[in-house]
């Protein structure tokens, strides 16, 4: 129906996560951060992949094309929050965060066109 509801969605989810000042969250194990900052946007990339499948409008993008898409702008999205975290007390931007966030959005590309595709 709305085939980009869901990735805003799923955008505001991750904006409200990161905008939860330092102090209220309890320290994570770094590897445990780092994980769910990967699956974050891994499900960004998949979401934002299948709404660009599923627009009607002309011309209808290719699978390369939605895979480029997808991936910059989950990672491009994961940058800018991080700037974002520079104005949240107690919270601070990390370069690996967004390193992982990118891994994390190819790992949702890749998912979404394997399914596409068929496994």
């Amino acid at each position: 129906m709305f085939p980009w509801l869901f990735p805003l969605f799923w955008v505001l989810l991750i904006f409200l996560g990161s905008s939860i000042p330092g102090g209220s969250i309890p320290a994570p194990v770094s590897v445990a951060s780092q994980v769910l900052h990967a699956c974050e946007y891994a499900v960004l990339a998949y979401l934002i992949a299948r709404a660009f499948s599923q627009t009607k409008k002309e011309p209808k993008h290719s699978f390369s094309a939605i895979i480029i898409l997808a991936f910059s702008i989950s990672v491009l999205y994961g940058a800018t929050d991080e700037l974002h975290q520079l104005y949240v007390p107690g919270r601070h931007p990390d370069s690996m965060d967004v390193f992982v966030d990118a891994l994390g959005s190819g790992i949702g590309v890749f998912v979404w066109y394997r399914l596409k595709r068929g496994i």
